[in-house]
């Protein structure tokens, strides 16, 4: 299960999802994944962090601003 998140640091709202259990080792996507995902059309961003949930913790964020 994906979960939307929104952190607020020092006036800036980061919007971020999380997925998989917290105990697991993270794996973190920084800005710019998923838009390279985009190009395949069968492959969302959301297919790619329920998988890798199954292994990791999962933390997808988007760059301020967009």
């Amino acid at each position: 299960m994906i979960t939307e998140n929104q952190i607020n640091i020092d006036g800036i709202n980061i919007h971020y999802k999380t997925a998989g259990d917290k105990t697991k080792q993270p794996l973190i996507f920084l800005h710019g994944w998923p838009m390279r995902m985009m190009g395949y059309p069968d492959l969302s961003s959301d297919t790619v962090i329920e998988t890798l949930a199954r292994h990791f913790f999962v933390i997808s964020t988007t760059k301020a601003g967009i």
